[in-house]
């Protein structure tokens, strides 16, 4: 890679590499890249033998190689022989050189460098000389040459690199193609976890076990397995259950059909969601179009955990297919609730576990405020021809399904919807707080943590203050130095 000479410096690089006095510094421009590779005056005049000497050469040189992260770290070991007029040259010499040959070390392990970071190192500096990993352009070597000029900033950072050797590590990536999210994994069981497929008990009846003894496919048989019981596509759940327990190579049929029909390859030694689960979903959304199934998948990983890992499908699902994941294998899920215990549910929408739907948040997108369930196709559809009022709690309902519902679950108890502003309020609260009271035009206001109107605006009431406890603070102070010598009748300290 070659580099175009940019812009002159308006620090200049000779005064790192030559330490003046203090007073000169003062008087001329303190930043010179001689500092760092002479620590002599700038009267020293280097002598050459017979023949023309190096100004520098290299003694050693080392690549790693990382194939997981697409890195190679070149690490090149380097001596400065003597001093050049224009130092600033040498050093670009030196950077461009381990530049080049990291990007062509990684060229040649099917790496397209991006991205790029460089170190330099030496006995007789006391900070290394460092550039982050930043993307490659065309000054990078004058980045890492202005760092040089930071060194000689601080009497105590400055150093030299004539008389040692110094090290410049190299570091290049491609970071582009590297995967932008972390994967999930099935393959086949091991032998420690072949007994308990997925670590799990067998008391968890809310799985749908899969055992893929002398395969890997076990997520195409969690989602086959969750998709037939979900949607009952074999009839009554005794069926499944055979199909579960006795039926095992008529699932491996099924399975390989899908994979088939799905243009998965068969010979994967695993097999990741992030790549595999959106190839399935949309085959399934052509196949079933015309049964009216749209179908959303939901991969859950720790145990209670309410957020899944992963989740594809398309914002309009009807059919959610949740599957289990842990220790490199995968599970159907039966119900999401049941993991959390009894009498628990789940919400797909808002993604939190629940007990009783009239306990569920109010502002969840899948909450029907009239007849307070809670699930896919909720809030009730509207019916065009349908609309009838409840006299007992004053809501208009569009739906003959959800004004039944609503009647049979004594939902009436629960909200009324006010006739003149149509804001539908909860019994429950304003029992447990009158001052809940419902009144038009008020809403709940979360910096002053009561209702009122936008009109009025906001009214933060006064902290009361709280009895004091009496104490009493104890503080003291130490200083010491340890520059300065004393003479003591015994010894000098």
């Amino acid at each position: 890679m070659s580099y175009s000479t940019p812009k002159k410096s308006r620090f200049s690089i000779d005064r790192i590499l030559d330490n003046v006095s203090e007073q000169q510094s003062d008087e001329q421009n303190r930043f010179l890249i001689r500092n760092i590779i002479s620590n002599e005056n700038s009267n020293q005049i280097v002598q050459i033998g017979m023949g023309k000497e190096k100004i520098f050469e290299q003694l050693d040189s080392t690549k790693i190689f990382c194939k997981r992260f697409k890195l190679i770290k070149l690490i090149t070991k380097f001596a400065i022989n003597s001093v050049t007029k224009n130092p600033e040259d040498t050093i670009r010499k030196i950077l461009n050189e381990c530049i080049n040959q990291a990007i062509d070390e990684s060229r040649k392990n099917g790496i397209e460098a991006d991205h790029l970071g460089a170190t330099i190192s030496s006995p007789l500096l006391d900070v290394d000389i460092w550039i982050p990993v930043r993307n490659i352009h065309e000054d990078t070597i004058e980045n890492i040459l202005q760092r040089f000029l930071l060194v000689s900033q601080s009497k105590a950072e400055r150093g030299s690199l004539l008389g040692e050797p110094f090290t410049v590590s190299i570091h290049t990536l491609d970071i582009s193609s590297l995967s932008r999210e972390k994967s999930i994994i099935g393959k086949a069981p091991t032998n420690s976890s072949s007994s308990s497929q997925s670590g799990i008990d067998e008391s968890d009846y809310w799985l749908i076990k899969i055992k893929n003894l002398n395969d890997n496919y076990c997520l195409f048989y969690a989602l086959e397995l969750t998709k037939k019981y979900v949607i009952g596509e074999l009839g009554h759940k005794r069926n499944f259950g055979r199909y579960h327990r006795e039926q095992l190579q008529r699932q491996k049929n099924d399975i390989l059909k899908l994979m088939i029909e799905s243009d998965i390859p068969l010979s994967e030694l695993s097999y990741d969601a992030y790549v595999y689960v959106p190839k399935v979903v949309e085959y399934w959304n052509k196949k079933y179009k015309q049964n009216g199934f749209i179908f959303k998948v939901f991969v859950f990983g720790d145990r209670c955990g309410d957020k899944p890992k992963y989740v594809y499908g398309p914002d309009n699902y009807n059919t959610p297919i949740p599957i289990y994941y842990s220790q490199d294998h995968f599970d159907g899920i039966r119900t999401v609730g049941a993991q959390f215990g009894q009498h628990w549910q789940y919400c797909y929408s808002c993604q939190k576990k629940y007990r009783k739907a009239k306990e569920h948040i109010s502002t969840c997108k899948s909450l029907c405020l009239l007849c307070g369930r809670v699930g896919i196709g909720r809030p009730c559809p509207i019916v065009n021809d349908f609309k009838k009022e409840c006299k007992d709690c004053g809501k208009y309902f569009c739906n003959n399904d959800c004004f039944e519902h609503h009647k049979s679950s004594n939902h009436c108890l629960q909200s009324k919807q006010c006739e003149k502003c149509g804001v539908i309020w909860r019994v429950k609260d304003i029992n447990r707080d009158p001052a809940k009271k419902h009144i038009c035009g008020h809403k709940w206001c979360i910096k002053c943590i009561q209702y009122h109107s936008s009109e009025r605006g906001c009214f933060i009431k006064p902290l009361k203050p709280k009895k004091k406890t009496p104490y009493r603070l104890v503080t003291f102070d130490f200083e010491s130095t340890q520059h300065a010598y004393e003479t003591c009748l015994e010894k000098t300290q």
